[in-house]
């Protein structure tokens, strides 16, 4: 049997332009993503018992603002820097 070939298979995505709408820089935190009516929900949660900071990745500019809190309007980018505190839930839209 071959061995798994990670450079061959992240070419062939990408050539069938599969394309994930968002994605996480640490793959141990949990995401969902929620859609309607052209208003997107962003779920991020922290399963692990420390601070993690994680990079959300987006093809093409987006926008993420806080849904539960008044905070600040972050501007729209292809990348947004978060931190989740332990076992936190970050909700954005």
């Amino acid at each position: 049997m071959k061995s798994f070939d990670a450079k061959a298979v992240a070419n062939f995505i990408r050539k069938g332009k599969v394309v994930p709408e968002v994605t996480l820089s640490d793959n141990t935190l949990d995401l969902a993503l929620h859609k309607s009516g052209g208003r997107i929900i962003l779920f991020v949660r922290n399963p692990h018992a420390d601070e993690r900071p994680c990079t959300v990745m987006h093809e093409g500019k987006f926008v993420l603002k806080p849904l539960w809190t008044s905070g600040k309007f972050l501007g729209a980018v292809e990348e947004r820097d978060v931190k989740l505190a332990p076992h936190e839930i970050g909700v954005w839209s």
